[in-house]
Order: C-alpha cells, then structure tokens, then sequence
C-alpha cells in the first residue's frame, strides 16, 4: 500500500515538473515572436521615413532629414588618363650634313629618306602587230614618279637652314669693311693747315673720320670672328644666333649717328640724345632676339614682339632728327619735311658743302636703316628666312651703312666753304 502511494506521489510530481516546463517554453517563444514583430515594425517605419524623406527632397522641400539609419555604399570613379607631353631636348648642333634631320624628343640626328616609289596602271587598248593585224594592249604596273626626293622622317626637323654652311659671306664682309677702315684712318692724319694756322672746321673733319675709320674696324673685328665660327652661339631651337652683330652695332652705330650730327651742324644735346636712344634701341633688339618662350603666360613668343615694339619706338625718333635736320644745325618743320620727301627726306636743296654731304649721307643711313628691321623679322623674328640668307642680307647692309657711309663723309670737304671746297675737290678723293 506504501509502495503504491509512493509511485503515486512521483508520477503527480513528475506531470507537475513537465506542465512548467511546458509553460516556460511557451512564455520563451511567445516574447521571442514579440520582440521579432516589434523589430519588423521598427524596421518597415524607418524604411518608409526614408522613402518619405526622398520624396521630399526631390520634390525641392526644404529642411533637414533625419538620418534613415543606413549609410549610402561609396561609389568608386577611375581616374582619367592623363597625356603629359614628352619635353623637348635642345638642339646644340649635333647633327651633320649626312644626318641632318633632328627629333626633339630624343635628341638623335636621322638621315634623309626617300618616299615610297608610286606605280599606276596603264591604260588598256590595242596594239598593232607588224602583219597589221591589232592585238589587246593589257595593262601594265608602272613607275609613275622617277625623281625620288630625300626628305626627313616623321616626328623630325630639317636643320639645313639653322646654320652657315660655308663662310664665303662673312669673309667677304670682313674685306669691304677693313680695306675703307684702313683708308679712313689713313685720311685723319692729313694735314689741314693753311701755313701755320689750322683750317675752319678742321678738328671737327679729323674727328669724323677717325670715327669713321673705328666704326670700319670694330665692323671687320666683329666679321673676323664670325667668319672664324666663333662669335654666335646655337639657341635651344636650333637656329644660331650671331650675338657679334649686337656688339659691334651698339659701339658703331652711336659714332655713325654722332658722325651725322656733327656734319649736319646738330648741338650737343641732340647728339647725346641720338647716341642714347640708340644703344637702347639696339639693346632691346638684342634681348627679343634671345628671348624665344613666354616666361609671363604670354604665350608662344609675344614677349619677343614686345621687345621688338620697343626697339622701334626708339627707331622712329632717331629716324626724325635725321630727316628733320636741313644740314646747317637748323630743323625742318614736320609739314615742310613732308613735301620735301621728293628728296627722300630732308626738304633742302642747298648747294653748300655741308649741307650736301649731310643729305647724302643721312638718305643712305635712313634707307639701309629701315631694311634691319626687315630683316629682323624675317630672321630672329620668324625664322621665314635660313640664316645662311640672314647673314648675306646683313652683310651687304652693314657694308652699304659703314664702308660708302664713310667714303661720303670722309673724302668730301664738307668743312670748308662753298669755293675752297671745290678748289679742293680733286685733291679729296683717291
């Protein structure tokens, strides 16, 4: 009876552990579901903040939105390639007559090279046989072109025309401009005294022909070197520059100027001014020659021309004094020299030494003059013409300006009056 009891007692207790156990699990599953649906809720309420706060934005509303709770994913750009240009070597004249084609880009000399033969058919027909009797003519290939060129590779410059091939001009140069340099100062040691007392007007002749004769010398000094092959130097672009010119024109051209001024009878103050404004002149000729790429953004080569203005504003007043002056220290009104341009220049007609030797002299200086501008742009300017014609150009100026400038100035005696200077006459010329 105990025994049933017992059994009895553990079977309530056992039924009565497994209900809450049974329970427990249930009230566990229960608040999981609860929790999941309240997360579920939250989420699709974010989902839709979002979708709304989108909505607003496109729409052009206003306002902050608040933050949805998710971060956009990072969009990722690839870069776009970039060409970066292959810097340019500098030519230093490396290349020769049987290479003569220069790359930038490598710096190598090439040779020339000869175009791709071209070929075309010849037209079909008939032929007549010896028996008369005509025969299809096929067509045939063709050489079409029978003078092949030699011509630089793609990518490539010819640098023929960048230096002097041959010296033969500077040489010339240097004779027509040492020979009269010699005679010139050879004519300022004549004696010009009338027994014991010196001549009118002779310090000032001896003085213009020793200038004469240093501008004659320091002219062939300047061609001595370049005929040599010194005096110029080979600019990054390949072109050489002859920088003796510019040193010879900034010490000749002043005493040709003073030589003038001193003929035409000027003051003191007008010769200062003309030798002044002339080295400026030069001066900035020299640096729009050297200047060859834009370090201000400027771009290209304006700053030459910026230089090259400023040379001619100097230009253009040393070109009016000379014109202007009659020869006898006196200056001509602008609208007189206007019509006196049938003359060239100056509007006097006067018959006196001076005032003749004055006009012939100042027509040659003006009308040599303006063609070294010319030449300037075509040379250092543009590179339109090779410097082997720059150097011929050049030459026969600087001999026209300074050998038969001197010749007029020095073997006239343009310091003597009217009758004593054509008493005199045969005497002055050689």
């Amino acid at each position: 009876m105990s025994r049933n009891l017992l059994l009895l007692f553990l079977g309530v207790a056992a039924a009565t552990q497994q209900h809450a156990a049974t329970q427990q699990h249930a009230a566990t599953q229960q608040h999981a579901a609860t929790q999941q649906h309240a997360a579920t809720q939250q989420h699709a309420q974010h989902a839709q903040h979002a979708q709304h706060a989108a909505i607003h934005q496109q729409a052009g509303y206003g306002g902050e939105t608040e933050d949805a709770g998710y971060e956009a994913a990072p969009t990722a750009y690839e870069a776009a390639p970039v060409a970066v240009a292959q810097p340019s070597i500098c030519y230093t004249g490396q290349c020769s007559k049987h290479a003569p084609c220069y790359n930038r880009q490598s710096g190598t000399c090439v040779g020339k090279v000869g175009a791709a033969p071209m070929f075309r058919y010849e037209a079909a027909g008939y032929e007549t046989a010896e028996d008369g009797e005509e025969v299809p003519h096929y067509r045939r290939l063709q050489y079409y072109d029978e003078n092949v060129r030699l011509r630089c590779p793609p990518g490539t410059e010819d640098t023929k025309d960048w230096s002097m091939h041959k010296q033969t001009v500077l040489w010339v140069g240097f004779g027509f401009l040492f020979a009269p340099a010699l005679c010139f100062l050879w004519r300022s040691f004549d004696d010009m005294k009338d027994g014991k007392k010196a001549v009118k007007g002779s310090e000032e002749a001896i003085n213009v022909r020793i200038n004469a004769g240093m501008v004659n010398m320091v002219a062939s000094l300047a061609y001595l070197a370049m005929a040599t092959k010194h005096g110029y130097t080979t600019r990054c672009n390949g072109r050489d520059f002859y920088y003796a010119r510019y040193v010879d024109w900034i010490i000749t051209t002043p005493l040709m100027l003073y030589d003038l001024a001193v003929v035409g009878g000027s003051d003191f103050n007008t010769r200062l001014f003309l030798c002044g404004i002339d080295i400026i002149m030069i001066v900035s000729g020299l640096i729009g020659s050297l200047v060859e790429d834009s370090g201000a953004g400027l771009g290209g080569t304006n700053e030459k021309w910026g230089f090259f203005g400023f040379s001619m504003l100097c230009f253009i007043p040393v070109i009016y004094f000379l014109c202007a002056n009659n020869g006898d220290g006196k200056q001509t009104l602008l609208g007189t020299l206007c019509n006196g341009l049938g003359v060239f220049c100056s509007s006097n007609t006067s018959n006196e030494p001076r005032a003749k030797t004055y006009q012939r002299a100042m027509n040659l200086t003006v009308m040599t003059w303006i063609v070294y501008p010319i030449i300037w742009i075509l040379a250092e300017g543009t590179g339109t013409i090779s410097v082997e014609g720059e150097n011929i150009a050049y030459t026969v100026l600087d001999i026209l300006s300074k050998s038969i400038f001197g010749w007029l100035i020095v073997f006239q005696n343009w310091h003597l009056g009217a009758g004593v200077a054509l008493a005199t006459t045969a005497s002055s010329v050689l």
